[in-house]
């Protein structure tokens, strides 16, 4: 280092002895260190290359089996208990079921939030845990409650169903089939298709929409079935008995066991037409065809399915979408898809094409690659900052604990059940500079100590480690402390995040131990090691072993790699063979004569890298630049600041108003804040609903108009299309669709640098569908970070349906103002008005008929009722009963229906009910058992979502008054943003008492524990002023980055006030200890946050979902390492000076 001086030097130069001179003039070797355990892998280094080996081994097997992901899965327990009421309304399937369900389950412990739905004859409710629960526990404990619910329920309510799911239950990939054949068998190619996939390990849904299925239809004749005295209800279950088989058990024979079962089953539609359904008194059969058309037909079209590929005309496609369990691989589960798929079209008949439109698998691998790309970037920018600030020696040492690191780190994810995703990749190199930090402080000691031509290089690593394992054990608890709380973040959030604090954690723990057990006894051999023949082959071995890897990996990186390496290889030998060979017999003499004689050894370590006669070869070997000018300027400043009180203090108060005034510009809005900032993917949903209750056939005009908008851009590949579907697998709010459509857009890759972003593609089509009437249409695309509902959601509660739906309307109109809104809407919304059958309990007394079998009648007539299953061509087909069409043509006609009552005789349904007309919702919506509206919105791919919640506010404040009884809250975007907020401000206060726990603890004073922690607020200086200048908006990403920053920022604080110590207790005046202190930590310093700086560069400006992250910790750093090597001294003058001259 630069603060050792040869024994020729002029002792002129320098008035007071730096702190490591004279530390080290007193400083001797104890023989008892060799004693230590730490000797042992000194002086047994074959233990560390198996250590090394190992660690190698562990970590790439790990690296191997690790999932990949975009971003870490979500597990938090959730489960949707859905449960149906035919033929109720939904103001009573909430009151009669919903709020059964609300009931039972709110006593279940561990529930965080019930929201729930009731729609017309159906009612759901998504159940949601706190995510510390189990969730296999979780949804045993609700399945025990699904016997209590039953019993509170109507007696005509179905069972409730319960079933697990995602937050995010999005499907994982859409494969849409197309061909020259009829829809029955388009259809069953894909039902086969599906059959198979559901095979799949980790599926846990596969749905096919689209194409035609096949159901045998009875048809009653109302006139027929009063003439032969029998019901619709008697008929069925005639039908349904017969449909069986029944086990008689097993009958004993005089050697072998027989089993025995009756068998009425029927397999096709001639048999079931022939099933008898009752006889006459004179003996005459009367069968199912006698009183019901019994036909083979088509089921009711529910789902119109099509696809555009390549900008053509859409066809007619059946699509197949999949969604996986939590926990599962997509990547795996993706590629055994397509695997699946195309094998199972080699035994179909040929002409049948299969396009994905929906793949996640692409975006995670584009992702990784991209990260990939960055990290070996990364990797090659931290190397070469370290070769040219410490040498080549140096770097190797340094840079082999980054490989041994990460090891170490996937070992741990791959047992903690971590992913390797965005944010654990991004932790790795985030950590990057940290790691470096312990194994440069280690490696520079080594270098002083050594360089004194005192001690061996086996002595000097003990005595280094003698002196800096407490130091370094603090400043890595320390670090950890700022990292750490985070995993104390609750619900979705944290969730999301607990890989960062997890990987970031293991990571500094592991630097620790590489640095303690593998660097210090590899830079004692390492001084000993020359290049001689042996070595020289081994590297040569090693160069191939490696290119021939990378080559085998097939990649455009394996094969750049293997060509350097190759290159490298090349050069060598022709280095070799013309005086190569002369250099390593040379060589190996003198490290044969060093081991033998200590002084040669202590020479050679005196005088190697002298700086004034340092050739090129010596240079490249011990590091080009230095701090030999750096070091006075800043002795000369920090001197000068140290010189009196009041310089001091104008540096404190100056430093202070620069903090207060960098404070106002988040506080003021200057600065930006958001939840996540909008990414660019490579795909845009399409949601299009008209008017409730509106026809499918009346839909789809509505939908091919949206299409015919999006055949004309290029960067669209294909888009898949389903009218009568919003969208996802599991629609909660609704059992029907009918006025819904959705398209998936898949769009060209995001590595193509000319395609505009998605978002903004999303607005150009959002523009281009604006002339379109008689549907709601929303364009959205995805957004990085944790699923988190809209941007903007406001929560209206209370109890009256009326006033929630006449508050949501007045809201509107307010939102709907504020520049950015798109995609607003109220989900209370009105469906058509609802024929109600008013049943006269008096007369059904007098006609003896009981409201079961009249709303059993009303039910065949509407929709008729699914009797039986039956199994044709390994193909389950449905028997569905009604009544014929020209019987009942109108609702009117239905009062002219005649049933039978208990007593065999006809009555007409008119004489017990009448028709009323009334209103209706399409849903009611509950968030913890409360009636709630939501109105919702997305902003604009720009607009930022909490300044748009603020303006909202603002404005509602000012034009709105609610009335009593109602109450807002805002969920969302804005509750998920509210919850990270409340855990990163927890998290950093934890942080800060542990901290300073440690540092008492460390220097056993309050004062130097208070400097370390008054130099972590400093860090903010450059991060609100770097954020505003640059234009980029403080997300929750980059809270996280700022507690990354405060680790990073203490650990400085932390060595620099330890080597102020040593300084006072070896005797060093007080001043001198100071300055001595920041002199000697420059260096360090500056390679530390020159290496997190240069690790975050490439993925910062590569990936917009974590640029606020990598910036706040670019800027910093850029000013947070400055301001400590002067802050710091000057806060240590001024408030320890005066005790430690008492002392």
């Amino acid at each position: 280092m630069q603060f050792f001086k040869s024994k020729t030097e002029d002792p002129n130069k320098s008035e007071v002895k730096s702190g490591d001179l004279t530390y080290l003039e007193k400083l001797k070797f104890d023989p008892e260190l060799k004693k230590s355990w730490f000797y042992f892998f000194i002086k047994n280094f074959r233990v560390v290359i198996l250590l090394i080996l190992l660690l190698a081994g562990w970590g790439i097997f790990s690296f191997i089996q690790l999932p990949l992901e975009s971003s870490p899965e979500v597990k938090i327990p959730v489960a949707l208990i859905t449960t149906s009421y035919p033929g109720a309304s939904p103001a009573d399937v909430e009151e009669l079921v919903t709020k059964k369900v609300e009931t039972n389950i709110s006593g279940i412990s561990g529930v965080d939030k019930i929201t729930s739905y009731s729609s017309n004859s159906f009612s759901s409710a998504i159940v949601q845990f706190y995510a510390d629960q189990d969730v296999d526990d979780s949804i045993r404990r609700l399945r025990d409650k699904l016997a209590d619910i039953k019993n509170d329920l109507p007696e005509d309510a179905n069972d409730p169903v319960l079933t697990e799911i995602s937050l995010d239950d999005s499907p994982i990939a859409n494969f849409s089939l197309t061909g020259p054949y009829d829809s029955f068998t388009m259809r069953g190619f894909a039902e086969d298709i599906q059959d198979e996939l559901e095979k799949i390990p980790g599926v846990r849904e596969v749905s096919v929409s689209g194409g035609d299925q096949k159901e045998f239809l009875v048809s009653y004749d109302p006139q027929k079935l009063t003439f032969y005295g029998t019901t619709v209800t008697a008929a069925n279950q005639k039908i349904a008995a017969t449909n069986s088989t029944i086990p008689a058990g097993n009958f004993e024979g005089t050697k072998f066991n027989y089993p025995v079962r009756a068998d009425a089953k029927f397999f096709d539609i001639e048999s079931l037409r022939n099933i008898p359904i009752l006889h006459t008194g004179n003996g005459g059969m009367v069968y199912l065809k006698d009183i019901a058309e019994v036909k083979e037909t088509a089921i009711e079209k529910t789902v119109i399915s099509r696809l555009s590929a390549e900008g053509s005309a859409p066809q007619d496609a059946i699509t197949i979408q999949i969604v996986k369990r939590t926990g599962s691989s997509i990547l795996d589960i993706v590629d055994e898809s397509k695997k699946v798929t195309e094998d199972m079209l080699k035994t179909f008949p040929s002409g049948i094409i299969y396009s994905v439109t929906l793949n996640q698998a692409d975006q995670i691998n584009q992702d990784f690659n991209q990260l990939i790309h960055d990290f070996i970037l990364t990797l090659m920018l931290v190397i070469g900052v370290l070769i040219l600030i410490v040498g080549l020696k140096e770097a190797f040492i340094a840079g082999l604990a980054i490989p041994l690191v990460f090891f170490i780190t996937f070992g741990v994810m791959q047992i903690t059940g971590i992913s390797l995703n965005f944010l654990s990749i991004f932790s790795l190199l985030l950590s990057l500079g940290l790691l470096v930090d312990d194994a440069i402080v280690v490696v520079s000691a080594t270098k002083q100590y050594m360089k004194t031509g005192k001690y061996t290089p086996e002595e000097a690593v003990l005595l280094v480690l003698k002196d800096f394992k407490v130091v370094l054990l603090t400043t890595t608890l320390a670090t950890v402390w700022a990292f750490l709380p985070l995993l104390l973040a609750s619900g979705i959030i944290g969730e999301f995040i607990k890989s960062i604090p997890i990987t970031v954690s293991v990571t500094l723990i592991a630097s620790l131990l590489v640095a303690l057990v593998i660097n210090i006894p590899l830079a004692s051999v390492l001084e000993r090691l020359r290049l001689t023949k042996k070595f020289f082959v081994s590297v040569i071995v090693a160069l191939v072993a490696v290119g021939v890897f990378s080559i085998t990996r097939h990649a455009v990186w394996g094969y750049i790699f293997s060509a350097i390496f190759f290159a490298v290889i090349v050069l060598m030998l022709l280095w070799y063979f013309r005086n190569g060979k002369n250099v390593l017999e040379k060589n190996k003499q003198l490290a044969d004569e060093e081991q033998e004689d200590e002084e040669l050894i202590k020479y050679k370590l005196r005088t190697q890298g002298d700086r004034e006669s340092a050739t090129l070869k010596s240079r490249i070997m011990h590091g080009v630049i230095h701090f030999d000018r750096i070091l006075p300027v800043y002795e000369k400043y920090l001197r000068m600041i140290l010189a009196t009180k009041k310089r001091r203090l104008t540096v404190i108060f100056g430093i202070l108003a620069i903090f207060i005034l960098a404070c106002l510009l988040p506080a003021t809005g200057i600065l930006k804040s958001e939840f996540f900032p909008t990414s660019n993917m490579d795909s845009i949903s399409i949601g299009i609903r008209g008017p409730s209750g509106l026809t499918l056939s009346e839909m789809d005009p509505i939908t091919k108009k949206v299409e015919e908008k999006l055949l004309k851009y290029p960067e669209i590949v294909n888009f898949s299309t389903l009218v009568g579907n919003p969208g996802t697998i599991a629609s909660f709010t609704s059992g029907t669709s009918s006025n819904t459509a959705s398209i998936s857009i898949k769009l060209t890759p995001t590595t193509d640098k000319s395609r505009i972003t998605s978002y903004d593609l999303a607005d150009k089509i959002r523009d281009d569908v604006a002339d379109i009437q008689g549907a709601t249409i929303t364009i959205s695309t995805p957004k990085g970070g944790p699923t988190s509902g809209s941007a903007f959601q406001a929560q209206v509660a209370g109890d009256d349906l009326q006033m929630l739906d006449k508050i949501a309307n007045d809201l509107k109109p307010i939102l709907d103002s504020i520049p950015g809104v798109i995609n607003s809407d109220i989900s209370l919304k009105d469906a058509p008005a609802e024929y109600t059958f008013k049943l006269d309990p008096v007369k059904m007394e007098f006609y003896d008929l009981t409201a079961a079998s009249v709303g059993s009648a009303l039910r065949m007539a509407i929709s008729g009722t699914e009797v039986t299953t039956i199994i044709l061509n390994n193909k389950d087909i449905d028997v569905v009963a009604d009544f014929k069409a020209d019987k009942i043509p109108t609702l009117e006609s239905i009062q002219n229906l005649q049933i039978l009552n208990n007593a065999g005789k006809p009555v007409y349904i008119k004489d017990v009910a009448k028709i009323e007309l009334l209103p209706s919702v399409v849903s009611i919506s509950r968030i913890n058992q409360k009636r709630t509206v939501l109105l919702t919105s997305d902003v604009s791919g720009k607009t930022n979502a909490t300044e748009f919640l603020a303006e909202f506010q603002k404005k509602l404040a000012e034009k709105y008054t609610l009335p009593d009884g109602y109450e807002i809250t805002y969920g969302g975007e804005n509750e998920q943003s509210t919850e990270s907020v409340k855990s990163i401000m927890l998290a950093m206060i934890i942080a800060f008492i542990l901290i300073f726990s440690t540092m008492v603890v460390q220097f056993n004073s309050f004062r130097k524990a208070a400097i370390v922690l008054v130099t972590l607020p400093l860090a903010l200086i450059g991060v609100f002023i770097g954020m505003t200048v640059f234009g980029i908006s403080l997300s929750f990403p980059g809270l996280v980055g700022i507690l990354a920053l405060f680790g990073i920022v203490v650990k400085n604080a932390i060595i620099l006030i330890d080597k102020i110590n040593l300084n006072i207790k070896i005797g060093i005046p007080f001043q001198e200890s100071v300055i001595d202190a920041g002199k000697s930590r420059l260096e360090a310093i500056f390679i530390t946050s020159i290496c997190t700086i240069m690790g975050l560069i490439p993925i910062t400006l590569s990936s917009e979902l974590w640029r606020a992250l990598g910036s706040v910790v670019i800027f910093g750093l850029l000013l947070s390492s400055f301001l400590t090597l002067f802050v710091v001294p000057v806060l240590f003058t001024t408030f320890v000076k005066e005790r430690d001259k008492r002392e």
